[in-house]
């Protein structure tokens, strides 16, 4: 008797535990991939735009004066998507990599602080000391926010990229595309080296960015930080981050839709067309997407998509082992050229499967520009040049579940 009431303690011990991680995640800042703060304006901002788009219709003569309140709740939190089986295995990285692998990632990553101390005292003794700029605290300060995030942005893009490129780092950062339905959750999906790689690359870029600013300034500065970090970045995560794994369509298009990553954007990314492979990498910019020939501008009108990867028959793409382990073996089988026996391994860049058929209206493609090795082009819907930020929501469909086979993103 006291053997089972004392597994009976263990256990709910371990749930009370798991709870309170859950608690203090929620309630931490909002930077975090998961946060009350954020998930709120997330909510309001969906229920906002389905009611202007609904305001919209309506003054176009199309459907009812007002929403009913059912109707912008199921549209809010449709129960396809709530149910589906993607869900636990999010959760249970959203527990781990925040519980468990955040303390393996700050004993493995580089040093901000090292990069930047490093880089500002090669430039010292290599052209010697600057005098201060001399320029008001507040100029330097907004400088300082604006070059620190850019250099975050470019490192988002940069470390994607890797990630979507390099098979190696593909074989980790698939895991996080392997989710079927999108949801602020999956924010959490994802591998730990693939976290890991990403600490190591933003450390670099950010870390060295700050070292040469400080140098140029000829003086410590700081950027404008909320919750200890930086400014933009806490703004970006309110309006656009959790939003960018979500069913709700909301585009940029026109000169926004370079500028700014939009939550539509992001959904493109995870998609399995073949014509969104390897696809906006940014995280809240589109800006080096369009630079460096991997954007790609969603339509108004919303892109029917389906999300997950082409795996193999029978595999369970939200097993522990196959989201675990299983990214070890493959990564492996790259290092050593060892593939199973009547196997071929895809190729890592997302290859274009022969069944699937594009599902996008006419497009035109734009110029040739400055590509990583082969040529730009931008896909936009006809008459897509114009300045305009597209005011059209709907619910995606098409996020059932699926079987058969299958980016990296994030």
């Amino acid at each position: 008797m006291d053997n089972t009431t004392s597994s009976a303690d263990r256990v709910l011990a371990r749930i009370v535990d798991i709870a309170s991680t859950v608690g203090q995640l929620l309630v931490s800042k909002p930077t975090m991939t998961m946060s009350i703060a954020t998930l709120t304006a997330a909510i309001v901002i969906t229920v906002l735009y389905f009611r202007w788009s609904y305001s919209r219709r309506r003054r176009n003569g199309v459907g009812r004066r007002t929403i009913p309140l059912g109707r912008l709740l199921q549209m809010a939190f449709p129960k396809r998507l709530i149910y589906h089986r993607t869900h636990v295995f999010d959760f249970c990285m959203f527990v781990l990599n925040h519980k468990v692998i955040a303390i393996v990632v700050v004993w493995l990553v580089v040093s901000y602080h090292y990069v930047s101390v490093f880089v500002n005292g090669t430039l010292a003794s290599v052209f010697g000391n600057r005098p201060a700029s001399g320029l008001d605290p507040w100029l330097v300060m907004a400088i300082m926010t604006i070059a620190l995030y850019l250099a975050y942005e470019f490192a988002y893009w940069l470390d994607h990229w890797l990630c979507h490129t390099v098979p190696f780092l593909w074989e980790f950062h698939r895991v996080h595309h392997e989710a079927e339905v999108l949801s602020p959750l999956t924010n959490s999906r994802v591998h730990p080296v693939d976290s890991i790689v990403f600490a190591q690359v933003t450390a670099l870029v950010v870390g060295g960015t700050n070292g040469v600013m400080t140098y140029l300034l000829g003086q410590q500065a700081a950027a404008l930080k909320v919750f200890d970090v930086n400014a933009i970045l806490v703004l970006a995560s309110f309006l656009v981050v959790q939003l960018q794994h979500s069913h709700v369509w909301i585009p940029f298009t026109g000169i926004w839709g370079r500028i700014f990553m939009s939550p539509a954007h992001h959904q493109i990314h995870h998609s399995l067309n073949p014509v969104h492979y390897n696809k906006n990498m940014g995280s809240c910019l589109a800006v080096f997407d369009w630079l460096f020939g991997t954007l790609h501008v969603p339509s108004r009108e919303r892109e029917k998509l389906t999300f997950g990867v082409d795996n193999e028959p029978g595999v369970d793409p939200h097993s522990l082992e196959h989201g675990l382990i299983d990214p070890f073996r493959r990564a492996f089988r790259h290092l050593t050229g060892i593939v199973p026996k009547g196997r071929q391994d895809p190729a890592p860049a997302r290859p274009i499967p022969s069944s699937r058929q594009s599902d996008l209206g006419p497009r035109r493609m734009i110029g040739p520009a400055i590509g990583l090795g082969r040529a730009r082009h931008e896909a936009v819907t006809e008459g897509g040049d114009a300045p305009s930020f597209a005011c059209h929501v709907t619910i995606a469909d098409g996020l059932s579940p699926r079987a058969g086979r299958h980016h990296a993103s994030h």
